[in-house]
């Protein structure tokens, strides 16, 4: 059914030639995919560049993956005619994706340390960087910019140097992924805001495990943002 690719366009051409066969008919709506292994060796790639297309099918909303059971391909998938609009959005979009996974490791600690270590500087430093998301929240860059500042001030109200270290060694790439979606969408900023606001009051009240989980919900709407991006 499958070709063998170049491994250099390994994730797009396995995402084309998955749709091919959905529209051809060959791959029926319902059907499971093989599994990663077998679909690695099928397509002569590693099983990173699997994972990466079956990640970005299931933005684009031809794929369900069920934990422990496997892709499977809709039974309804979109019929729009778009999926070469929504592949580059999507690859992009694995990327942001996995950014998130790294961070949400990181800003969750970091928000549980801050509770635990911040000083009243450290505190009023949060604080005003949500006061200007406020401020700022019907101008997108703007917005983004304090969104930006209220993460590096968690990052320092945690005190711990390496975790400090790592999220300016971020920095830069959090930056770039944001600037690639800006303009598409502008998403819903009220919940941004209001989940900053809570891990605000989180750490501030000294509830660390309270303020992890107030920002995971935190950047759990850049998720949703990135999926409504891909989906157009």
């Amino acid at each position: 059914m499958f070709k063998k690719i170049n491994r250099a366009t390994s994730s797009e051409v396995i995402v084309e030639q998955i749709l091919n066969e959905a529209s051809s008919g060959r791959l029926k709506p319902g059907a499971k995919l093989p599994p990663e292994r077998e679909m690695a060796e099928m397509f002569g790639v590693c099983r990173a560049s699997v994972r990466e297309a079956t990640r970005a099918l299931t933005l684009m909303g031809y794929l369900e993956v069920y934990q422990g059971k496997g892709a499977f391909l809709k039974a309804e998938p979109p019929g729009d005619g778009r999926a070469a609009d929504r592949l580059g959005r999507a690859l992009a979009a694995v990327d942001s994706l996995d950014l998130i996974d790294i961070r949400n490791l990181l800003e969750c600690k970091a928000a549980a340390l801050a509770a635990e270590r911040a000083d009243p500087e450290q505190l009023e430093a949060i604080q005003e960087a949500v006061g200007i998301m406020a401020e700022d929240r019907d101008r997108e860059a703007g917005f983004y910019r304090a969104d930006l500042d209220f993460h590096q001030a968690l990052a320092q109200a945690s005190n711990n140097q390496i975790l400090i270290e790592i999220m300016s060694l971020l920095r830069e790439k959090i930056v770039q992924d944001r600037d690639r979606f800006l303009g598409f969408e502008a998403g819903d900023r009220g919940e941004c805001l209001a989940t900053a606001r809570e891990v605000l009051e989180a750490v501030r009240a000294g509830e660390g495990e309270e303020a992890a989980r107030r920002m995971d919900l935190h950047l759990k709407t850049v998720v949703w943002e990135v999926e409504r991006v891909v989906k157009g």
